[in-house]
């Protein structure tokens, strides 16, 4: 038998093949080499993918110690722990967030509440005071015009008694006073 190799990769000397045929039990095309092309352009068949779904299944998870591959062969999506944990985060600190808004505007309506009863307790003590100020006012009010009634009625007095008194005399020196005046003339 005379078959030999060359040293260049994979490829094969043919030997003559009468040689060949008679002396071996093995196929004639058994040292022909498969193209390469052919053997990636071949699809796998069901039954390749079959037991390669099967061990993805029954491997455990973390099998590998990359996660990523692990993930990839078990079909899932890689979640990185981190990005898990920063997320959780994210939402306990929204709920902690709302939790502290709430806190502030009840806080904020309390405080106006507050606000609300001292300025209505001041304008009630400032209304008592403004009617308590009201009240004086009506009462000197009533004495001065009681006590006008009665100078005008001590004048008339004097008037008609003709004498003059102290004060008609410091009226009458008083150059500034209108009212003297004013009597002179009716």
């Amino acid at each position: 038998m005379n078959i030999g190799y060359s040293d260049s990769e994979g490829e094969e000397e043919a030997a003559p093949p009468a040689a060949a045929a008679g002396s071996s039990s093995l196929p004639a095309d058994f040292f022909d080499k498969p193209s390469e092309s052919s053997a990636q352009s071949a699809p796998p068949s069901a039954a390749e993918e079959t037991p390669l779904q099967a061990m993805a299944d029954k491997l455990p998870e973390g099998f590998f110690d990359d996660r990523k591959k692990d993930a990839k062969v078990r079909k899932v999506e890689y979640r990185n722990p981190e990005d898990e944990q920063f997320e959780l985060f994210q939402q306990e600190i929204a709920r902690a967030t709302q939790v502290s808004e709430q806190l502030v505007e009840i806080d904020d309506d309390e405080a106006q509440d507050e606000r609300q009863y001292s300025e209505l307790s001041e304008q009630f003590v400032l209304s008592k005071r403004v009617d308590s100020l009201r009240d004086r006012q009506q009462q000197l009010l009533r004495q001065e015009r009681e006590r006008r009634k009665q100078q005008a009625e001590a004048s008339m007095e004097v008037d008609s008694n003709g004498s003059d008194t102290d004060e008609d005399i410091d009226d009458m020196l008083d150059w500034r006073a209108k009212h003297y005046s004013s009597k002179k003339r009716k």
